[in-house]
């Protein structure tokens, strides 16, 4: 099959074609390129391929980068010094949460870096049961510790993730920001 025939058939122009050829692309067959393509190019770059950012592939990236920040959070817990220096060092930590799922357990953190994701919008008293609870946790782990609170606490699995992404940037205003929403 020609660049140009292999062209037509994925819906970009040759030269296109030509350049993931060069990459390593085969045009032998519309299929092999396919899987080509799907393999080796990211999936917001491969026309009339829908981007889902809830792709498997993406939210287990997204879940190691969380453990991983978690684990830099972890390491500079002493250093953290007022509330707004805590929220810088927890921001990239947050975005990677935003992607992860609890569902396959979500990531699992130290309970340490759980209270300070949760510090904003969680009572003194659940903050002091998930740090006595020691360990690595996740989504639901944490919240299964919820119970011990008064009923109305109990979460879902993902709240506590949910709580932690702080997706409405309230950890720096306090829960009453949340309550007043």
């Amino acid at each position: 099959m020609t660049q140009k025939e292999m062209a037509a058939l994925l819906g970009i122009s040759g030269a296109a074609v030509s350049k993931l050829v060069k990459r390593g692309m085969p045009t032998d067959s519309l299929e092999r390129a396919k899987r080509w393509r799907k393999r080796h190019l990211e999936p917001g770059r491969i026309k009339g391929g829908k981007f889902d950012p809830n792709a498997p592939h993406l939210v287990a990236a997204a879940t190691a980068e969380a453990e991983r920040l978690a684990s830099v959070v972890l390491q500079s817990l002493d250093g953290m010094g007022s509330a707004a220096d805590g929220e810088r060092m927890l921001a990239p930590l947050r975005s990677a949460l935003r992607v992860t799922s609890p569902e396959g357990g979500g990531p699992v953190m130290p309970s340490s870096v759980w209270v300070e994701l949760l510090r904003y919008v969680v009572s003194d008293n659940l903050l002091r049961v998930i740090a006595s609870a020691g360990g690595a946790h996740t989504s639901a782990s944490i919240g299964a510790l919820t119970p011990v609170a008064p009923a109305v606490w109990a979460w879902p699995v993902d709240h506590a993730l949910e709580l932690a992404c702080d997706r409405r940037g309230h950890a720096l205003t306090d829960w009453e920001a949340c309550a007043t929403e």
